[in-house]
């Protein structure tokens, strides 16, 4: 007996209705993304700020220029950026937008590690080598004097030798003495004086300097970190 297949013939679509139907999508779309543009049906209700230790949130929160109400869609993230990097403390800053109505400013602030006085006001230095606020300088950080510290390239070279130093060790140092760079000594808050010579093997006369810290004496020579001497 012969055997029986059935086939089941779907309905065939055709493209006409095919199109229709994404343009009838796509005018959807559209739709709802101009009312979501020109009517605040998602509106800002917290703007969110975190990494600030130096600057006030309000400040960053006025410098953004968003406010509470604003249609959340029309917040403009990269404006709101760049005017927060205005700010002198700020190093970097992400703006980002949270449905359903919350933006995030994150903020990275400069860190201070040495400051130089300008004018008779102490011009702050980040770790970066970079002068970036005149302000009181938090505590900490190490005044640098000399005619070396206006060269940017010598006071990077500085910062990433200080930087070296044990934050033990950096704590005791109330100043460094920069005529050159090849003349560096840091001057502690008891009186000691620890002379490092030029900024080359950095690593090596950190190691050393806190070495020196532990024994008697009030002027050690660590430009040569192998033959440590007394001066």
């Amino acid at each position: 007996m012969p055997s029986l297949s059935w086939t089941r013939r779907l309905p065939r679509i055709s493209r006409k209705a095919v199109l229709v139907g994404l343009a009838v999508f796509l005018a959807l779309v559209v739709a709802a993304g101009v009312v979501l543009w020109t009517r605040p049906v998602l509106k800002v209700a917290t703007v969110e700020i975190t990494g600030t230790s130096h600057l006030q949130p309000a400040e960053v929160h006025e410098a953004s220029g968003i406010s509470e109400g604003q249609n959340l869609v029309r917040v403009n993230e990269a404006a709101a950026a760049t005017a927060v990097a205005q700010l002198e403390w700020v190093e970097s800053v992400t703006v980002a937008r949270s449905l359903p109505s919350t933006v995030s400013i994150r903020v990275t602030e400069h860190t201070p590690v040495l400051f130089t006085r300008k004018d008779g006001q102490p011009l702050l230095i980040d770790e970066h080598g970079e002068a970036f606020a005149y302000g009181d300088p938090p505590e900490g950080t190490m005044e640098a004097t000399g005619e070396a510290t206006n060269d940017p390239a010598v006071m990077g070279e500085l910062v990433r030798a200080v930087n070296e130093i044990d934050p033990g060790v950096r704590a005791q140092v109330a100043s460094v003495s920069v005529p050159h760079q090849w003349e560096v000594e840091f001057r502690l808050a008891d009186g000691r004086v620890v002379y490092w010579g030029s900024l080359e093997d950095a690593r090596d006369k950190a190691l050393a300097m806190r070495t020196v810290l532990t024994r008697a004496g009030e002027h050690w020579d660590v430009s040569n970190p192998r033959l440590v001497t007394v001066r």
